[in-house]
Order: structure tokens, then sequence, then C-alpha cells
């Protein structure tokens, strides 16, 4: 017996929300929840790392193996750093390191210092270029966000409307089911 097309149809927007739920999260944690759960699924043959970067920290999972520890950096290229004592902690229930992405180093826990000097014309510099850049945003790029966000509720409304009209729809079918006494158990 075939299902019928409404089930594929349901499965189908039950898909499409949990992906659009999925992104927002994943959007909204700035590129914590990949990592992240990829390192919960290795059930501790992995560590969550975070890489400190002068711009902006981001997180990468990475493994241990003959105490070296191996991650792959935004440029997708592999790094390696040798392991040293004190610089694995637990936290959000999975192991952790944090790494300086310039120095190519771990941070240490204890102090919250890198090995190796700071730069603070450097960093003075990144903060002002921040300061001084242009808009992020231009005016049709506004209107062009404002449009997908009335389009995404447009979708998400017509979504409700055909799962609300499917079950009326799957109500009616056991109203009818019921009433010629087929499926019932006397």
């Amino acid at each position: 017996m075939a299902l019928p097309v409404e089930f594929y149809v349901y499965v189908g927007y039950g898909l499409f929300a949990m992906f659009v739920v999925w992104a927002v999260i994943s959007f909204f944690l700035g590129g914590f929840l990949k990592p992240f759960m990829q390192v919960k699924r290795s059930r501790g043959k992995k560590v969550l790392v975070r890489v400190r970067n002068p711009i902006q920290d981001y997180f990468r999972a990475g493994s241990v193996e003959e105490g070296v520890l191996l991650f792959k950096d935004r440029e997708k290229n592999t790094r390696r750093i040798p392991m040293m004592n004190g610089v694995v902690s637990r936290a959000a229930t999975v192991f952790w390191v944090e790494v300086d992405d310039e120095k190519n180093c771990f941070f240490k826990r204890d102090t919250g210092e890198a090995a190796g000097t700071y730069d603070a014309v450097r960093v003075d510099s990144y903060i002002t270029r921040a300061l001084v850049r242009p808009g992020l945003f231009g005016d049709s790029t506004v209107r062009i966000l404002l449009l997908l966000v009335i389009l995404a509720l447009v979708g998400i409304g017509i979504v409700g409307f055909l799962v609300y009209r499917n079950g009326v729809a799957l109500a009616a079918v056991q109203a009818v089911v019921s009433s010629a006494g087929v499926g019932v158990v006397a």
C-alpha cells in the first residue's frame, strides 16, 4: 500500500521547517553549533577548538593524535600544535581548547594570555579600521533584507495554512472511517 502524496508533502514541510530552525540557530550562534555537534557526536575523540582571532573568534572541531592538536582553519589548512599541560578545559559538556590564530599557539586558561608578545599597535589599528569602515548595509540591501523577511513570513503562513488544511482533511477521513466501522476492534 502506497502512502498518499499528502504524507510526503507534510514530511517535506516538516523537514523544511527543521532546516530553517537549524539555519537560524546556527546564524545566531556564529558558527558554534556545527563544530559543537561534531565534538558531541565523537564522544570524546575530538575537542572543541576556539580559535582566537583579532577580528573575530571562531570554532572548529579538532582531534589530538600522538600529542599534537590537529584542526582546520578558515582557509581549510590543517593546523598542527604540540599539546601542552593545562590547556584542555571542560566547558559546555565538551573538552575545549583555546588557540591563538596568529601565533599558532595555545592560550593558557589560568592566565588568559597567549605565549608570546601582545602587539598593541596592531590591535589598535584593527579597532580603528573597524570604527571608520563604511556602512555595512546600503539602502538597497536593507530593502532586499526586508523583502526576504516578508517572503519568509508569507512562506511560514502558507505552510501553516497547508498543515491546518491537511489536519482538517485528516479529521474528516477519521470521521468517515469511524462511522463506517472500519478499523474498529469490537
